[in-house]
């Protein structure tokens, strides 16, 4: 099978290149967003800074920092330097360490600084920060260095000193500082200070709103155009074999009765005189008759279908109830006893404005199918009024054929259009086509109505107040 000619591998495609545009906007907005959540609020971050190194000049972690340390480390630690035991020595520093940040938790003044270097700073009053104490380091022996003796943990709750953000991360660090102390002990300690808003996410994506917007947009627009584009290609696909099809139709329809004329000419030509009789002429007259009206009818449908399209319609106002009997005696003398043809009239006048012409077209047709696609033994086809609404009148027409299968109902009225059902029988596709053309020219519709037990039941649809 020719890839052109297979609509799944176009719909494949589709999809596939719907999922990828889908995938690389989705990937472009993530970076964005990762881009966005690194640099969101670095102006105040940077104005914290500042405002923060101006109040703890000299000082430790916070104002007053420098007396905790000095009592409740700095005291102890000559005496944990001076331990040999290595199982002493990690039980003291434990237990030194654990009071001294105790010691900074309960005594801190971190919340009164922050405030007021918000208010300094005229920053947002919703900034909530974190401040965590992540490592500290004593000297015990010059040659062997630095020796940690804390050091924080990932999500380890001992490292808040003061702060409610509860999400930390690099992207919300504001600083993060080592400082050493050479005065009298050495030792060295390191320190972060987050800063962040509550709902950082929703803030970082309502600054990326228009990129969001115009992203889904995006995305979703050339899904559109992709699906409209494949689906004028179906559609175009379709109308080309209903042309390619019609027009292999339509050869055959007119090639078989040119040829039976021709053959039925020929046959009275070399037909001798002496020999001639009243029967024979009148049975090769008779093919020449019913195959001149056929190739008649061919190229009357023909002509309407170039010119009915063009037509305007010449409106009378006409008792629509009256006027169907009338037309459907003179579409009754055209099937003499091929279908029965019944019409029970409404027991009042409904004036309606209606070009008689197209009506006699849309009853014609219809009455034509309901005979074409009828096996039955004893055709029949009924008509008859019903008035649900008052600026409402249907015509239903039932008739005990084929009726209409559902995967035909979506096209019956199209140009050319041919069912299954019949490609074994002569004709055009045209005639629903036509009745529809002529039913929206007076602003009429046509709909399939579900027929009762079997065959077929179509409506006309009239407005009385046009």
């Amino acid at each position: 099978m020719k890839v052109k000619d297979n609509p799944k591998v176009y719909q494949w495609v589709l999809v596939l290149s719907s999922v990828a545009l889908a995938c690389m906007v989705t990937f472009l907005v993530f970076n964005t967003y990762k881009l966005k959540d690194e640099r969101f609020h670095a102006f105040q971050k940077e104005s914290m800074i500042s405002a923060y190194g101006q109040y703890v000049k000299n000082e430790k972690l916070f104002p007053g920092g420098n007396k905790l340390f000095a009592e409740h480390f700095e005291k102890q630690l000559p005496f944990l330097l001076s331990i040999e035991d290595q199982a002493l020595f990690d039980t003291t520093r434990d237990s030194i360490v654990n009071a001294f940040l105790g010691q900074l938790r309960q005594h801190h003044n971190f919340d009164t600084l922050f405030q007021r270097i918000l208010i300094d700073q005229q920053l947002d009053r919703d900034f909530v920060y974190k401040l965590t104490f992540d490592r500290l380091e004593i000297i015990k022996n010059p040659d062997r260095g630095w020796i940690p003796i804390y050091q924080v943990k990932a999500d380890d709750p001992q490292a808040g000193i003061a702060g409610t953000l509860r999400k930390i991360s690099n992207n919300n660090r504001a600083l993060q500082l080592s400082i050493n102390n050479n005065q009298g002990a050495e030792y060295r300690f390191t320190y972060s200070l987050f800063v962040d808003r509550p709902n950082r996410v929703s803030q970082v994506l309502q600054d990326m709103s228009l990129v969001l917007f115009f992203s889904v947009a995006c995305i979703l627009l050339t899904i559109l155009i992709n699906y409209r584009t494949f689906q004028n290609w179906v559609n175009q696909r379709k109308e080309t074999q209903l042309k390619n099809d019609f027009i292999q139709h339509i050869r055959h329809e007119f090639n078989t009765p040119i040829t039976t004329i021709v053959v039925a000419a020929r046959s009275l030509y070399d037909m001798p005189f002496a020999r001639a009789n009243e029967k024979e002429v009148k049975e090769t007259s008779a093919i020449i008759e019913r195959q001149g009206m056929r190739l008649r009818f061919y190229v009357k449908q023909i002509l309407m279908s170039i010119t009915l399209e063009e037509q305007k319609p010449d409106f009378l106002l006409s008792d629509i109830n009256e006027l169907t009997a009338v037309l459907l005696c003179d579409i009754a003398l055209r099937f003499e006893d091929k279908i029965s043809i019944t019409y029970k009239k409404a027991d009042q006048a409904y004036p309606v404005w209606v070009d008689s012409l197209l009506y006699l077209c849309i009853l014609d047709n219809l009455i034509e199918n309901a005979y074409k696609f009828n096996k039955e033994k004893n055709k029949h086809v009924h008509l008859f009024w019903q008035v649900t609404d008052a600026d409402v009148l249907r015509l239903c027409i039932q008739d005990n054929g084929e009726g209409i299968s559902a995967d035909d109902l979506n096209y019956i009225f199209q140009k050319f259009y041919r069912s299954k059902k019949a490609q074994s029988r002569s004709g055009l596709g045209l005639g629903l086509y036509y009745s529809y053309l002529c039913a929206s020219k007076m602003n009429w519709e046509i709909v399939v109505a579900d027929a009762p037990k079997k065959g077929t039941s179509m409506e006309i649809i009239i407005p009385t107040k046009n």
